[in-house]
């Protein structure tokens, strides 16, 4: 699978080591103006350690704008479009590609365009977490405008013609279909992940807890993927002992009350959390009590209504994330 390098040469850079290096640097400048050579070195020392040991937790965020590429052989990438409150979200790994859901209708175009600027005509994956509109709109839509090796689903069914239509495209698609279950892993190039949720022999009451969750690993590094999954679901993961410890949480539910419970957050305890939000929500979301334990847990939060286009780079245990909004 051949790939367009995209790339805007933009510096990358640590967040966190910016503000420690601007706030020592002013100290450095007031010892310097006061002629204090002793504190003057102690604090320059104190730059370069600090930084050292901000590198070495292993987040670097970089700037809106900052370069991904897709085809760099050695690094996993993650791309959450923005599609408002709808996921979409595209994995590459050395050449292999997974999309997890596909958005609305209207963002099937979009999705296909996207895949196409990265080079992207096979999908060796195709996870559809749950059967509402906005994970599964434009499914048909990309099942028909490229190769679909397998397609993950959620044993829950429904009644629209949204998801007729889906099941109507995998079929014509001649993709090999699998029902999710706890316990099944599946390799992309390098990279694994294990499906948590849902168990089909349970029920919910929700349609939403039966969403695909699954963790996704790469280098040492993981990400959780959570569909709109709720409370219910993520209590079910945790009862089972299933592992859900990891360094990037795609948020359940788009940041609604009904997910990311504080039990699940305290055992996923993320450094990165991502949500797909749509601007000025009439859903109020993401929820003000949700947010308020997201920034709890001190994890960078990028979102898709202020962020736009979120890309996650896994790279021998480092994780960095771009962003680019769309003009």
């Amino acid at each position: 699978m051949s790939r367009r390098k995209k790339s805007n040469g933009k510096p990358q850079f640590s967040k966190a080591s910016v503000w420690t290096s601007v706030c020592l640097g002013v100290m450095v400048l007031v010892a310097l103006l006061f002629q204090d050579a002793g504190l003057a070195g102690w604090l320059r020392q104190s730059v370069r350690d600090i930084a050292a040991a901000v590198e070495a937790a292993g987040f670097t965020e970089v700037g809106e704008g900052a370069a991904y590429t897709g085809d760099d052989l050695g690094t996993l990438e993650v791309h959450v479009l923005d599609c408002g409150q709808a996921d979409a979200i595209l994995v590459l790994q050395d050449g292999h590609a997974m999309l997890v859901d596909a958005g609305e209708r209207e963002h099937g175009q979009k999705i296909l365009d996207y895949l196409g600027s990265l080079g992207v005509d096979t999908l060796e994956y195709a996870v559809f977490t749950h059967p509402h509109s906005d994970h599964i709109g434009g499914a048909a839509a990309v099942l028909r405008g490229v190769r679909v090796e397998n397609v993950i689903l959620s044993h829950a069914v429904h009644t629209t013609k949204t998801y007729e239509n889906l099941l109507d495209a995998v079929e014509e698609s001649g993709a090999q279909v699998f029902g999710a279950a706890p316990g099944d892993t599946y390799t992309l190039g390098g990279a694994e992940f294990t499906v948590l949720s849902p168990d089909p022999a349970r029920e919910y009451d929700e349609l939403n807890d039966y969403s695909v969750a699954f963790r996704l690993c790469f280098e040492g590094s993981s990400m959780l993927f959570t569909g709109d999954m709720g409370k219910t679901a993520e209590n079910a993961i945790l009862a089972a002992g299933y592992p859900v410890r990891s360094d990037v949480l795609k948020a359940g539910h788009h940041g609604s009350s009904t997910a990311s419970g504080q039990a699940f957050l305290d055992a996923v305890a993320p450094s990165v959390i991502v949500m797909t939000v749509e601007a000025d929500s009439d859903d109020n979301l993401p929820n003000p009590q949700t947010l308020e334990r997201f920034e709890r847990t001190g994890a960078a939060i990028f979102r898709s209504d202020e962020d736009g286009l979120i890309v996650l780079r896994f790279d021998e245990g480092r994780i960095s994330v771009g962003t680019e909004r769309a003009e």
